[in-house]
């Protein structure tokens, strides 16, 4: 008897292992297609990818590992990890957009794969924690910051991480220990990638959580003074080796420029407003835009019952304090936000995965005919607009393709739709779910395709291969602000940049005035340019009777002129 109890058992065990494998690596291979293919096929694009992936192309050109550089200065705008990383995938795959871009995504199959293995313990259900991924992963705001070189795929999956280990702790007390030190660790990788909020988001979170569950003393215990002292590990060598070496230039940068000023101050002035968060966290998770509308709504009512009430106490925690972390600070961006995404997914697709266990029909309709309709509708409107129907004139209109192009979107698009509802006919809602999720990637395929026609307008790689290419420059090139670090990357020359001021003191000559302008042509027997429209009409404008300027290439918004004396 009790052998045939052990062998029940190993069978089990087997099968429960041969489905988590079968999961993961459906989720591995929809990764690899969603974050990881075609990541060469663009640029590095204007103006943040290319700071950083320059900022490490000079830390090789430097020879260290240690500090981040920028137009040959030390610049002390962000932490190391990023760097480190970017170091690696040059060192693996050369310096370009791929080996760039290659850690970025792989963090963003890791952030997935954190998402089932959490949604595995707390749900007990493997295919429902393969449900929550794929609707994190088929999100617009993860699948498009999985693709670009910034610190915020990174930071938001070591901050999950973190969150994750911590209620992993919270939930098993005799691995507390290992969980804490998990969740201080990764917390402390958050920190070096991103700085304090590394630290402010995940404790921010569990504070709230705790109070919410009167459980503070949770945190009385040695196993806070360990974690601690592993957190200051982790953290403090970086930084005291940047502050023994720029003292004073390094904790102005970094800490009162970077940190507290963009507390006070919007770099973004448009976007200092209470809706842009919220109004970020709905549009982001397109197309699941309208049933995380719904979920939202249906929170309350989790939060009230009593089946897995902690679970969604810990999920609502990680909504509200992620949001009243970033909500307070005037400077903000689309992705400040995102640390709150694996939550919103999750409760996103507990959502949905409710309505279709409990057979809601008509409303699991209902959301999938409005998604449907959002989707739909986004696509008649650029094919209204691409074909002259809804005539425009707005900021970077040449990025739509043409009218034929769009329609085969639109006809994509649709042929998906169709087949979500293809599957709901059949009674498998869950089928319908999955072809719906891809949509976001079916319009990555469609970014792809068209590549060529949009990439002269958020990328300086073009221009400044055809100046290298049909001009000899020596000398200092003029530019426009949001073309410098581009045109640094792509042609490793000094650059002088035509008005503006960066958020962040960069270490390169600023022509403000048309003093300055003049000046600086004067001492330059042939300078060439790349500026946008506005600018090149200010060249004319102020170089007149003095210089010749002449257009050598018009590509997307960037303006190749060569500008000579008229002696």
């Amino acid at each position: 008897m009790r052998h045939n109890k052990r062998i029940i058992g190993v069978e089990q065990t087997a099968q429960l292992m041969n489905s988590n494998l079968k999961y993961i690596l459906t989720l591995l291979f929809y990764g690899v297609i969603s974050f990881i293919l075609g990541n060469n096929l663009i640029s590095l694009t204007n103006p943040d990818e290319v700071f950083y992936s320059q900022s490490a192309k000079e830390m090789i050109q430097h020879d260290t590992w240690m500090v981040p550089y920028l137009f040959g200065q030390p610049q002390f705008e962000k932490p190391i990890f990023l760097y480190w990383l970017l170091r690696l995938g040059y060192a693996i795959f050369g310096i370009g957009s791929f080996g760039a871009r290659f850690f970025p995504a792989c963090f963003a199959v890791l952030g997935c794969l954190t998402c089932y293995f959490f949604c595995k313990l707390v749900y007990k259900n493997e295919k429902k924690a393969f449900f929550c991924s794929v609707i994190m992963m088929s999100s617009a705001l993860y699948i498009g910051l999985a693709r670009v070189v910034l610190t915020d795929m990174i930071f938001s999956v070591f901050i999950f991480l973190s969150l994750v280990s911590f209620y992993f702790a919270y939930l098993k007390p005799d691995h507390k220990f290992k969980g804490m030190m998990l969740a201080f660790g990764f917390s402390a990788l958050a920190v070096l990638t991103k700085g304090a909020l590394g630290f402010v988001f995940p404790g921010t979170i569990i504070v709230l959580f705790l109070l919410i569950q009167r459980q503070m003393k949770f945190l009385c215990s040695k196993t806070l003074l360990w974690g601690i002292s592993f957190f200051l590990i982790l953290t403090i060598p970086w930084y005291a080796y940047l502050i023994k070496l720029y003292g004073g230039p390094f904790i102005n940068e970094f800490v009162f420029n970077d940190h507290v000023r963009r507390i006070f101050e919007a770099e973004h002035r448009r976007n200092d407003t209470w809706y842009f968060y919220p109004m970020t966290m709905v549009l982001g998770m397109m197309p699941w835009s309208v049933p995380t509308i719904f979920a939202l709504l249906w929170l309350p009512t989790r939060l009230r019952e009593g089946k897995d009430k902690t679970l969604y106490i810990f999920l609502f925690s990680c909504l509200g304090g992620g949001l009243g972390v970033v909500q307070m600070a005037h400077s903000k961006l689309v992705s400040y936000i995102f640390p709150v995404f694996p939550a919103l997914a999750i409760i996103t697709a507990d959502y949905l995965w409710n309505l279709i266990s409990e057979q809601k029909n008509r409303i699991l309709f209902v959301n999938l005919l409005l998604s449907s309709l959002l989707v739909m509708a986004i696509s008649i409107v650029l094919l209204l607009v691409s074909s002259g129907k809804i005539p425009i004139t707005v900021k970077y209109y040449e990025y739509l393709p043409d009218s034929a192009f769009v329609l085969k979107f639109f006809w994509g698009s649709f042929c998906l739709i169709a087949g979500a509802f293809f599957f709901f006919w059949l009674k498998r809602s869950k089928g319908s779910i999955y072809v719906l999720a891809l949509q976001v990637p079916m319009i990555l395929l469609m970014t792809f395709l068209f590549h060529d026609k949009y990439e002269p307008y958020i990328s300086s790689k073009q221009a400044s291969e055809y100046l290298l290419k049909n001009r000899d420059v020596e000398n200092t090139i003029l530019c426009s602000k949001m073309f410098a670090r581009g045109i640094r990357f792509y042609t490793d020359k000094d650059i002088a940049v035509l008005g503006g001021e960066f958020f962040s003191p960069h270490p390169i000559l600023m022509l403000n005035t048309d003093s300055s302008i003049l000046d600086f042509l004067s001492r330059q027997k042939t300078s060439y340019a790349i500026v946008k429209k506005s600018q090149f009409a200010k060249l004319q404008t102020v170089t007149q009777g003095h210089f010749i300027v002449n257009e050598l290439k018009h590509l997307g918004d960037a303006y190749i002129v060569e500008i000579r004396s008229s002696l």
